[in-house]
């Protein structure tokens, strides 16, 4: 018996498509979200803050999390997500950032990662790889 090996690429490829695949669902739910009165400007004021951003991140994810129907594809990534979050908290708000508040590639790096291209291109590929394992994606070499 043989220890099979991950093909790395193609898993990773793998988990891009399964996140690309929810793009829509979670623009509905931003929508949705967005023109709810709980996060209406007069309930919630934006702040600099990473403090005070961090918190209302969570209450955003947490609120849509009930509110959403458990079977409702954008729960399933916003799970995903959470899981990943707990193992890799950069790898989650990578996610997050990119497919939930569709941000680019450099804001996230540079804005709210902090962190440098090397090190980003580290957490983006194992963000992927978490998906594909989450997602049961991964593929081996033959």
């Amino acid at each position: 018996m043989s220890i099979k090996k991950i093909d790395l690429k193609k898993t990773r490829k793998n988990g891009k498509k399964i996140c690309e695949s929810y793009l829509s669902a979670l623009e509905v739910l931003r929508l949705d979200l967005e023109d709810s009165y709980i996060f209406s400007t007069s309930v919630i004021s934006v702040s600099s803050d990473q403090k005070t951003e961090n918190n209302i991140e969570k209450l955003y994810i947490e609120y849509s999390e009930e509110k959403l129907h458990q079977f409702h594809p954008a729960s399933n990534f916003l799970k995903m997500c959470s899981k990943i979050s707990r193992i890799n908290s950069q790898c989650g708000d990578f996610l997050l950032n990119k497919y939930f508040y569709q941000k680019t590639d450099d804001i996230i790096q540079n804005d709210i990662l902090s962190i440098p291209k090397r090190e980003f291109l580290y957490i983006k590929n194992k963000s992927y790889e978490y998906v594909a394992h989450i997602s049961d994606e991964v593929v081996y070499f033959d």
